[in-house]
């Protein structure tokens, strides 16, 4: 496996501690341009790095290890989404399901879903099956490195 960069280490470090991806990159240390940029263009550059960080093997392994340290497994997570979505509060059932979403690659930059409130009670009584197999699978880097 290869080694990570001192910035990769600190943007894992940001990224366990806050989930903030644009916020672990700039506290990491990442050129994301000029100081007297737009502050909207300056986290819009360092979420897409951010989200390049995210896909690399090696980082998604550090993270899961930093999970696992504090007990939080990936069954865990599941078993916490799915408790959410049952809950009363509305707003966080549609905060789970746009996890959920992210989770499953359903989102992309170019892409937005309008859904009615039908639509999204379906989404929401689908779902946490659908997660608890992609979360519980072996993503393919991963098995392509353990060959």
């Amino acid at each position: 496996m290869k080694k990570l960069t001192l910035k990769e280490k600190k943007f894992i470090e940001n990224y366990a501690e806050t989930g903030n991806k644009a916020q672990s990159v700039i506290k990491a240390g990442y050129n994301i341009g000029s100081q007297g940029g737009k502050e909207k263009n300056r986290l819009s550059i360092a979420s897409q790095i951010g989200a390049t960080r995210l896909k690399k093997v090696e980082i998604q392994k550090s993270l899961e290890e930093i999970l696992d340290s504090e007990g939080i497994s990936k069954r865990e997570v599941v078993k916490v989404m799915k408790e959410l979505l049952t809950c009363q509060d509305k707003r966080v059932q549609l905060g789970v399901l746009d996890q959920l979403h992210k989770i499953l690659g359903n989102y992309s930059p170019e892409k937005k879903m309008i859904m009615s409130r039908s639509e999204i009670y379906t989404e929401i009584k689908e779902l946490p099956e659908q997660v608890e197999q992609k979360l519980l699978e072996p993503k393919e880097e991963i098995k392509e490195l353990e060959e």
